[in-house]
């Protein structure tokens, strides 16, 4: 059984059309036809959301561009953070144990503008470096 804050989050993310699905350890992914996918898990009394997105083959070849992008997009960010993993880019922000409606729509709100900022911003990295599924 979930705790009282992944249960909020979870009544909550389904208001905005998402489809939950759950993981192990009280995790869950929401799943939705048009948003973009994500996770959250239960870390430190709080709730970690995550998303990935695949790196392409430039990534690989040219890491420096990489990371010059990531340092880029955690300088745009508000709330979330960028990093890589092998094949992925992670962006992860952490929400507090406490929930409050209007504190989480502004969270929600927050994450996805940081996620999209930086492939608003700089496109043709976004196309050098990642795969565009």
């Amino acid at each position: 059984m979930p705790e009282p804050l992944l249960e909020s989050l979870q009544r909550h993310i389904k208001l905005d059309g998402y489809t939950i699905v759950p993981e192990e350890g009280n995790a869950f992914s929401a799943l939705h036809d048009s948003k973009p996918k994500f996770a959250v898990f239960p870390v430190n009394n709080g709730a970690l959301f995550l998303t990935k997105y695949r790196l392409g083959n430039g990534a690989k070849s040219d890491r420096v561009a990489l990371l010059e992008f990531l340092n880029r997009a955690n300088g745009y960010s508000v709330v979330a953070r960028f990093s890589c993993e092998t094949d992925y880019m992670t962006v992860a922000a952490w929400f507090p144990g406490s929930f409050g409606v209007e504190i989480f729509e502004v969270f929600f709100k927050q994450f996805f503008v940081d996620a999209y900022a930086p492939i608003e911003m700089d496109k043709s990295s976004v196309e050098k470096l990642f795969r565009l599924e």
